[in-house]
Order: C-alpha cells, then sequence, then structure tokens
C-alpha cells in the first residue's frame, strides 16, 4: 500500500545533515566528530538548541560553531539531571516527614481514616469517597508491587492487614496522588 504525504522532508545522511548547518552558516571544527554526533543526537534536537545561535533571516550568527551548540545540549543535559536529582531529594525527605508526622499522630494505619486528618470543610460523603477511591489505589500498587522487598516483607510478616503501614506506604506511593487531599 502506497502511502502519499505532501511533506516537503526526505531522508538525509548524517553528513547531508551536517551540511545543512554548513549551509546556513554554521561552523564546524571537527567533521568526523560533528558526524559522529549526529549518529547519537538527532538532527532536529541539534537544530533545536542551535535556534539561540540563529538572526532573523534563519542563518547562524557569525561565528557560531556545531560544538557550541553540542555544548549547549549538554550543559542543558547535565542542568536537568542535577534538578531531577535535587528534586528527587526534596521528595525524599517530604514523604519521610509526612509518613513520620501521619504515624506520630495517627499511627501506622491512621493515615486510611480520611476524616481525621484531610481537609474537613469538604462534604463527609465526598471524603469517604475519595477514601475509598485511596484504599483501593493502595491494594493496586500492593499487587503491582508484590516483588518489591518493602512490599512482600509486609505481606509475610503482617498477613492480616489489607493495607500497608503509613511508612511503606511513604515507600511505593507517589505523594502527588495524596496532596489533594
Amino acid at each position: 500500500m502506497e502511502v502519499n504525504m505532501s511533506c516537503s522532508e526526505s531522508h538525509l545522511s548524517y553528513e547531508e545533515q551536517l551540511n545543512k548547518f554548513i549551509s546556513r552558516g554554521m561552523l564546524v571544527k571537527n567533521k568526523a566528530k560533528a558526524l559522529e554526533r549526529l549518529k547519537h543526537i538527532s538532527y532536529y534536537k541539534i537544530k533545536q538548541f542551535s535556534t539561540f545561535f540563529m538572526d532573523n533571516s534563519g542563518n547562524y550568527k557569525q561565528n557560531t560553531s556545531f560544538e557550541a551548540v553540542i555544548q549547549n545540549f549538554y550543559f542543558d543535559k547535565n542542568l536537568r539531571m542535577e534538578f531531577l536529582k535535587c528534586s528527587e531529594k526534596i521528595e525524599l525527605s517530604i514523604k519521610n516527614k509526612i509518613a513520620y508526622l501521619l504515624g506520630v499522630k495517627y499511627g501506622a494505619f491512621g493515615y486510611l481514616n480520611f476524616s481525621s486528618w484531610c481537609d474537613r470543610s469538604r462534604p463527609k460523603q465526598e471524603i469517604q469517597n475519595e477514601e475509598l477511591k485511596f484504599k483501593k489505589k493502595i491494594q493496586k500498587k500492593m499487587k503491582l508491587f508484590s516483588d518489591n522487598s518493602i512490599i512482600k516483607d509486609f505481606v509475610i510478616n503482617n498477613p492480616t492487614e489489607t493495607y500497608l503501614s503509613i511508612w511503606r506506604l511513604s515507600e511505593v506511593y507517589l505523594w502527588r496522588s495524596i496532596i489533594s487531599f
């Protein structure tokens, strides 16, 4: 079956992709290395990072190099990784503190009784519905992560418990799902 497309894009070899950058005024100091980069980072990803170096006519500003664009790509990538590491530390700390405080105040399973800790200005039926949905989600998580040592250990040592303790739940549950309560 032939597909008829009116798109003007066509396949370009890595060499042709690099030449497209060069034809728009981009400097390439090491062609072999640039071709290697194009094999691992898509043309459009590099083009996306190169737009900062373009003038209004769509050409690259004077002395714009392929290497500078690649350097910006990796700077951005590394910056995102650092943000991710920092946000993970913050998330771990917040999860731990929430679990600790709920555990201190309500015990291992007190978090299951929404009416004792959630926004009491909400209608009672709404709270009960949210609590029921939440409990179902916990049971799904317990099945989904049944091979996880945190859950497996709890189930083995507490075979009569239907739900996880707050401390174990905090390790497997995404807190953005809870925050709305």
